[in-house]
């Protein structure tokens, strides 16, 4: 469950509202989901594709999933220098 809250913190940020509309007042750096998915991943695509500015702030937020038993890796936004930190 905590992979999924991280990727919906970070789907509040882009979209700058809880999903019952109300403000999210939280500037995120990064979302890490470890052994996780997105539930509703459809309808959050939907909600951040309607606007300009939250599929702006969506693709600037860095994310890093894993899951599985191999590594899946998704990286958004981070430089060659964060993922040797990483690692």
């Amino acid at each position: 469950m905590g992979a999924a809250m991280a990727l919906y913190s970070a789907t509040c940020r882009a979209i700058r509202q809880f999903g019952n509309g109300n403000r999210y007042p939280i500037n995120l750096s990064a979302a890490v989901a470890l052994s996780g998915w997105l539930p509703c991943s459809r309808i959050v695509r939907s909600r951040v594709h309607a606007s300009r500015e939250a599929v702006r702030r969506a693709a600037a937020l860095p994310v890093l999933v894993f899951h599985g038993q191999g590594i899946y890796l998704h990286i958004n936004n981070i430089s060659p220098t964060d993922l040797f930190i990483l690692a």
